[in-house]
């Protein structure tokens, strides 16, 4: 299946928007998840970030907003992490 014919996934700035999350609202996630506010800021701007940072911060706005949110429900770049390392 191409791109063309999957729906697309949303930012992780989609989302954010369209949960009115401001600021204060995402450090509250940075806290919650343990994730370096930075990594945050990155996903906002459609930069890539660390699987497991991706993956625990969307884990923390799902808790905030009651939502199932995953690297497969949304569009996150991901950085090429070597495996078996830290």
């Amino acid at each position: 299946m191409n791109s063309s014919t999957q729906r697309a996934k949303p930012s992780f700035y989609d989302i954010c928007i369209s949960h009115s999350f401001n600021s204060e609202k995402l450090r509250q996630i940075a806290a919650a998840s343990g994730v370096h506010w930075s990594a945050i800021e990155a996903m906002c701007n459609g930069n890539a970030v660390r699987c497991s940072d991706a993956r625990k911060v969307l884990k923390a706005f799902s808790q905030f907003t009651d939502g199932n949110w995953t690297l497969k429900t949304v569009n996150v770049p991901l950085t090429n992490e070597t495996v078996g390392h830290g």
